[in-house]
């Protein structure tokens, strides 16, 4: 969707201000994100009514409404995305296709997560792992 969207934008921008593209992409953006985040939500909602409803509520399972973790943890988003990004898969699993000099290369500095080591909020995990992720590859030095 992004590479056509970045497409029609190119091609569009003879004929419209740099101003105009950019409100038209950040509001193509933000409407795409908010409807598969509405999407992903009512489908986990109906597919956690329907486990808790034939009895296959796991007292273990991480406690979550739909796709929003009621309870999660920074510091183990934060280690999952520093573990992923350590491994070879993580480190250049987007780029190796297209950058086949980098493979092997990059030295990942000590990362030291620092503060309120035990914050909890709810969120959308994937969403601050994302975020988590992004910052973390900025980490990284060649």
């Amino acid at each position: 969707m992004i590479p056509q969207l970045s497409l029609a934008l190119s091609i569009s921008s003879p004929h419209l201000a740099p101003d105009e593209l950019d409100s038209f992409m950040r509001r193509m953006l933000i409407s795409r994100i908010s409807r598969r985040v509405l999407v992903e939500h009512h489908v986990a909602l109906t597919q956690g009514l329907c486990e808790q409803s034939q009895g296959n509520d796991d007292p273990d399972a991480p406690k979550h409404v739909g796709i929003i973790y009621t309870n999660l943890s920074v510091k183990d988003s934060i280690d999952k995305c520093i573990r992923y990004l350590k491994t070879e898969e993580g480190m250049y699993g987007l780029r190796r296709l297209e950058e086949p000099a980098l493979r092997g290369t990059g030295i990942w500095p000590d990362i030291t997560v620092d503060g309120h080591l035990d914050a909890r909020f709810p969120y959308i995990k994937e969403h601050l792992e994302y975020i988590i992720f992004e910052l973390l590859k900025n980490v990284r030095t060649v």
